[in-house]
């Protein structure tokens, strides 16, 4: 018998929204960073504002005030 292996996606890319649930941060608040040079960064597809998983998770450790590994 095998075993069933259950694996996550990691999305490449997350959206404003997402990263309004992740984080519980507004979207109109992280618009508005954007606009500033504030907040995690991110990056653009043609039109569409996106955010890297990764980018989003450093940019959260960052706002602790503890240093990183």
């Amino acid at each position: 018998m095998t075993g069933t292996v259950v694996t996550e996606t990691v999305p490449l890319a997350l959206t404003a929204e997402q990263v309004s649930e992740m984080t519980g941060i507004a979207v109109q608040t992280l618009a508005n960073w954007r606009v500033i040079g504030k907040g995690p960064r991110f990056f653009k597809i043609s039109r569409l504002v996106r955010y890297s998983p990764q980018s989003v998770s450093e940019w959260v450790a960052d706002q602790s005030g503890e240093p990183r590994d």
